[in-house]
């Protein structure tokens, strides 16, 4: 291994370390945005490899962003390298080389000059009322997992949360006497309080009843929600289990556990709640995060217009 190689496997594990420690983000966040520069690293080294982390150019980062532009054609490659995905790339470079910047490596960031691709705003599919009942019912199809299943579906799309924030829930965590559950959202150690209903309640403490007998490994103990075997619930677990229950229920739509946070969002924002009020509950920090969901079908608005427009009520010329 030469000097340059040193070099980056140095500063790439000093950055895991800085997004671990210092900027306190959840493991996944760390391990993509670590994801990122070790591909950076690989393109670097393919074509660049005389260059340490020092000599990265604004030019060098723009043809990495062409590179990354030409593999979204690449059928051979099984890859997609989305908008979305090019963006959080050069948000990852931007990171990198700020901490350079601040340890004094470097004198300028050369991601400065560069913009990332515009992205449009993907909206998943919103579950009915219906729906989202039905999905419920089919948990109870679901064997000897029903009562868990059952009560994760109720968080989800009661509470809103994601499903890491559910997976990493505690016992801790739940206020049943107040109707509220504090939601640590692995973005810089902050937490927030969500409102729970009493239907949701009554689920969880159903599945506690049945944990209450099981054997769980002493790390997992204030887990609210485990595997049958005792170990973490993962998110692919709950992936499995939410299609499988939407699949039993004859509900056809793509989804995911985040379907629920969607669908929880938007049945708020119809039923009259304010953008401000989801926007506490779902935890996040920009309004314009939360303004994804206040999309309306156009009946609704049309009766909305036709209800509340004064030129509605105004008689015709020939009235």
């Amino acid at each position: 291994m030469n000097t340059t190689e040193k070099r980056w496997r140095e500063c790439l594990r000093n950055f895991g370390r800085h997004l671990r420690l210092e900027r306190a983000l959840s493991p996944h966040t760390a391990a993509a945005y670590t994801s990122d520069l070790e591909d950076f690293s690989a393109f670097i080294a393919e074509n660049h490899p005389t260059v340490a982390p020092e000599g990265v150019t604004t030019e060098i980062i723009r043809s990495y962003l062409l590179d990354l532009n030409s593999r979204v054609a690449d059928e051979q490659t099984g890859t997609t390298y989305t908008a979305t995905t090019q963006s959080r790339r050069l948000s990852s470079l931007r990171s990198f080389f700020h901490l350079l910047l601040v340890e004094g490596a470097i004198t300028d960031n050369p991601t400065d000059q560069l913009e990332g691709p515009k992205i449009g705003r993907y909206l998943p599919d919103v579950l009915s009322v219906a729906e989202v009942d039905a999905i419920i019912n089919a948990t109870s199809l679901t064997g000897r997992y029903a009562t868990r299943n059952r009560a994760i579906v109720e968080l989800l799309y009661g509470c809103g949360l994601r499903v890491s924030e559910l997976t990493s829930l505690r016992l801790s965590d739940l206020f049943f006497k107040e109707e509220l559950v504090r939601v640590a959202e692995g973005k810089g150690g902050k937490q927030r309080w969500v409102p729970i209903n009493n239907h949701a309640i009554k689920c969880v403490e159903e599945w506690l009843t049945e944990r209450a007998s099981m054997e769980i490994f002493a790390q997992f103990s204030d887990r609210v929600f485990v595997s049958y075997q005792g170990k973490g619930l993962s998110r692919q677990s709950v992936f499995k289990m939410v299609r499988s229950a939407a699949l039993l229920a004859g509900v056809t739509k793509e989804l995911s556990p985040h379907s629920f946070r969607h669908s929880f969002a938007t049945h708020l924002l119809e039923g009259g709640a304010s953008i401000r009020q989801v926007q506490e509950m779902l935890g996040h920090s920009s309004l314009n995060t939360t303004e994804i969901y206040t999309h309306l079908d156009t009946s609704r608005l049309s009766e909305t217009l036709d209800q509340f427009h004064p030129l509605q009520h105004r008689n015709t010329p020939n009235e």
